[in-house]
């Protein structure tokens, strides 16, 4: 009987804190959101959301830049006599094969491997070409003969930046987590900028890789701190919104590059007329502010304080009392995992900074499910819209119109969300749109190849839902994450996009010589996978953000309590067996927890491998 009154005793206080962590965490970011609301959403949040919109927009004229830097160009082989004609002399020369006409082309071939053996039935491998420069002009294909056995360096060069991606996903989002969203932004944008001007100057191939790693690693420092900043400075009823509209530039971005590419046919020129005009950018970054969340999360609450003050002045509205700013802030951070901040550092204590705020991502139940579903989805998502980004000789034989009518598609795919989302919320919407990319790219090989403006509108309507796809998760992943590890985690996530980017610039390049639906197919299924990852997720809509992963869980635990007792009887017979059956109650459900993480990893494991073995087999084969 003793046991029993201390058992319950136990469970009332177990309750109790729980209740007691929820009130606290629903108080402080409920209050945080209250706050933003009063300051409203005025100059200060739009200057903010305008100036980070504005530099986005340049990014996918250097990410897809591929597209006309290192196209599948026709080509003939000829023989490497003293007397016969060089590709330098003949830059423009046609091949005699017909089937390398852009005309003659059928879904998914691009007539790529028909010259790579010596005219007139000659043994051995052919070592020059004569290039057809009369769609695409001076290319990095005709320049450095990227064709037959250095195809694959076709696909290096955008897979250089997506590398670059890999490793600037992960550390960029520490560094913003650790320094600051507008430190690490700013610095970001300069290198970029700095790298994207000298690049297309490089006589030599090899540093032109570097140099494009080098821009992939400073695109996420750039991409998730700005994100970042604008989810937090935003009130909660516009965030959304704020989320979708930051990348709607990315849409113009892809339709400029497209139209200077068709005017300027060089590489050289393109990619420096494409960066000149962002130079005049850089002077407005000191126009933006710290995020004051982030500050107060670090402790630094009068740096904090300064920033409100000025966003309040902005947007001609009033504070709340100093005091009452100052106890709010000093909730937040003792929340905060990173209330260590204010401690002496050692120089070991940055290195253990680093793996911890890591170990925050898998430590517990609910924040580990949300990090496995993520990678998941991140990396179908970006290896579908790269894919469909860069095959554009495999679906239109006007590569300048197939890459502008997709940059004018997107524009309805970022647009069109904000009020779905709104209304449907974050998962169902995505699951819809991951649904119906699906199934236009797995029609597709059903299309006959002389119809090539239905394969063109499948492709097209596919990249139009990925793309409202990609918003969408960027928006939800950004309200999953606490803010001590959003932007880390989102890093993360990131990371696995990059993963997907660099397989899918050698699906689209390698694969489809051998087998010209394999793309097709990889893709279609591996967004029917990211639709039922996406179903396992929680709903954010009109939920306040977490500041800590204890929030999170806490917040979880809670409902879970909740409806077990609204599930539970008070019988006697409940009573009778509660001693009993306690320690077996318990046990099962720890062991419950662990299975379904097990099994949701396996799930999420299996199906990319699959995915991953299939494209990696035929690559093999190739």
């Amino acid at each position: 009987m003793a046991n029993n009154s201390r058992s319950v005793k136990q469970q009332a206080k177990t309750v109790l804190s729980l209740v007691a962590a929820l009130g606290k965490m629903t108080r402080t970011d409920k209050q945080f959101d209250d706050l933003l609301a009063s300051l409203k959403t005025r100059r200060w949040n739009l200057c903010i959301l305008v100036l980070v919109s504005l530099f986005f927009m340049e990014l996918p004229m250097f990410v897809f830049s591929g597209a006309f830097a290192v196209p599948n160009i026709p080509h003939t082989c000829i023989a490497a006599t003293s007397e016969g004609p060089t590709p330098e002399e003949h830059p423009s020369t046609s091949p005699t094969s017909a089937s390398s006409d852009p005309a003659n082309r059928t879904l998914g071939l691009a007539g790529d491997d028909e010259s790579c053996s010596l005219p007139g039935g000659s043994s051995g491998s052919c070592t020059s070409w004569v290039f057809n420069n009369t769609v695409y002009g001076r290319t990095l294909t005709s320049e450095f003969q990227m064709v037959c056995d250095r195809k694959s360096l076709r696909g290096l060069y955008s897979s250089a930046y997506f590398i670059g991606g890999i490793f600037g996903s992960s550390l960029g989002g520490w560094l913003s987590d650790r320094f600051g969203r507008k430190k690490t932004m700013s610095l970001g944008i300069v290198g970029y900028q700095t790298t994207a001007i000298i690049l297309p100057w490089l006589p030599i191939l090899t540093p032109v890789f570097v140099l494009r790693f080098i821009m992939g690693f400073l695109h996420p420092c750039m991409v998730q701190s700005s994100f970042t900043l604008v989810m937090e400075v935003f009130e909660e009823r516009w965030r959304s919104a704020a989320g979708i509209l930051i990348f709607l530039p990315w849409c113009f971005g892809m339709m400029v590059m497209a139209g200077i590419s068709a005017l300027v046919r060089d590489w050289r020129w393109q990619n420096f007329f494409l960066a000149l005009p962002w130079l005049l950018l850089l002077p407005f970054l000191w126009l933006i502010d710290e995020s004051p969340r982030w500050l107060i999360v670090r402790g630094r609450h009068s740096e904090a304080l300064r920033v409100l003050k000025r966003a309040a002045r902005w947007n001609k509205t009033t504070l709340p009392p100093v005091r009452d700013l100052q106890i709010l802030m000093e909730d937040i951070r003792k929340e905060s995992a990173d209330s260590c901040a204010t401690k002496r550092e050692r120089r070991w204590q940055k290195v253990w900074d680093f793996l911890e705020t890591f170990v925050l991502l898998i430590r517990t139940r609910r924040i580990r499910k949300i990090t496995l579903i993520l990678f998941c989805c991140y990396f179908i998502t970006s290896m579908g819209y790269v894919g469909l980004s860069l095959g554009g000789d495999l679906f239109s034989s006007n590569p300048f119109v197939y890459v502008a009518i997709s940059g004018l598609v997107e524009i309805p795919g970022a647009t069109f969300t904000i009020p779905l989302v709104e209304q449907f919320g974050r998962r169902f919407s995505n699951m819809a749109f991951y649904l119906l990319t699906g199934a236009c790219l797995l029609a597709l090989p059903f299309i006959p190849t002389y119809i090539e403006w239905i394969s063109m509108t499948l492709a097209l309507l596919g990249k139009m839902a990925l793309t409202a796809a990609y918003q969408v998760l960027f928006l939800h992943s950004g309200e999953l994450f606490p803010t001590e590890v959003r932007t880390w985690g989102m890093g993360n996530s990131s990371t696995m996009a990059r993963i997907g980017s660099v397989f899918s610039s050698f699906l689209v390049s390698v694969i489809p010589s051998s087998w010209s639906i394999a793309p097709f197919i990889i893709l279609g299924c591996s967004c029917l996978i990211a639709a039922w990852a996406t179903s396992l997720l929680p709903e954010t809509r009109g939920a306040a953000l977490y500041d800590t992963v204890a929030a999170l869980e806490a917040a979880q635990s809670f409902k879970g309590d909740k409806e077990k007792r609204r599930g539970g009887g008070d019988t006697a017979t409940h009573h009778h067996h509660h001693h009993h059956c306690r320690h077996i109650v318990i046990a099962k459900m720890t062991k419950k927890s662990m299975n379904s993480d097990l099994s949701l990893s396996l799930s999420l494991s299996l199906s990319l491998s699959l995915s991953l073995s299939l494209s990696l087999s035929l690559s093999i084969v190739i």
